[in-house]
């Protein structure tokens, strides 16, 4: 499986409202928060939503070649969708049957709802369509989202190795996110990642030498950037709904000494 997907684990970060950019931005409207950068979870697949009542996303995968250009890593396309029982609670409820893109996802056993087959991988190109039975804690959804998949253009040429101990700004340009209402920007190592959530204006972001020290030495690194799109459905009894189009780039084989 792709390095860009290993250690996926769903969840709702905690203490955090939709839309608060972290510390390391070079951005300076946005004031550091105190947050846990540096995990074994994968931060593409962690969510700021509090409020939330239910997260479905769409996710596309990207490598760069050695040209620097983006290429679709092949069978990485994934759906994923959980349904707290309360917001922010990580108990899930079930919602009936989803189906996405006329592909019906895997209920697991945490009651979150996966769909991943590189044999047969899902396709975004025309849209994501969202159709989920409902159950008697989730009423039935059925949402088109027609707009184009937020793209990350690299402007900078991505570096091929990353001293720990002098810290690291990861360089975007002017205008390097379209159609995204944030990013989030990573460094992996081993089982652990190093991370901002930026939002998609930022030209830069920096990661400290206290995060990437925690990171173990490898020749073998990733540098990950997700560009995201949230959209907000409110159903019955205020209940928030949101489906999140993200695509993951990785440039992998990268020194971090």
């Amino acid at each position: 499986m792709n390095m860009c997907l290993t250690f996926i684990r769903i969840a709702i970060i905690a203490g955090l409202a939709a839309g608060l950019f972290l510390s390391g931005c070079d951005d300076p409207n946005y004031a550091p928060e105190s947050f846990p950068n540096v995990s074994t979870e994968n931060p593409s697949f962690q969510f700021n939503l509090t409020d939330a009542s239910g997260v479905l996303v769409a996710s596309q995968s990207y490598i760069f070649d050695d040209n620097g250009y983006p290429v679709p890593e092949p069978g990485e396309n994934l759906a994923l969708a959980f349904f707290p029982g309360s917001p922010g609670s990580t108990l899930y409820v079930p919602a009936g049957e989803i189906v996405v893109n006329s592909r019906q996802m895997d209920i697991q056993p945490d009651t979150t709802y996966v769909f991943n087959d590189p044999g047969s991988p899902i396709s975004f190109s025309s849209g994501v369509i969202w159709n989920v039975s409902g159950s008697p804690m989730i009423e039935p959804l059925n949402e088109t989202l027609s707009n184009p998949f937020p793209s990350y253009i690299l402007n900078r040429i991505l570096p091929d190795h990353i001293k720990r101990l002098d810290g690291f700004t990861l360089y975007f340009g002017q205008g390097a996110f379209q159609n995204a209402s944030s990013v989030v920007a990573a460094v992996h190592s081993g089982d652990k990642y190093a991370s901002q959530l930026i939002p998609s204006n930022a030209v830069a972001c920096s990661f400290l030498a206290e995060e990437l020290g925690q990171l173990p030495p490898s020749e073998s690194a990733t540098i990950q950037v997700t560009a995201r799109f949230k959209k907000k459905k409110i159903l019955d009894e205020n209940k928030n709904i949101y489906f999140v189009n993200q695509a993951i780039y990785c440039k992998k084989n990268v020194a971090l000494k």
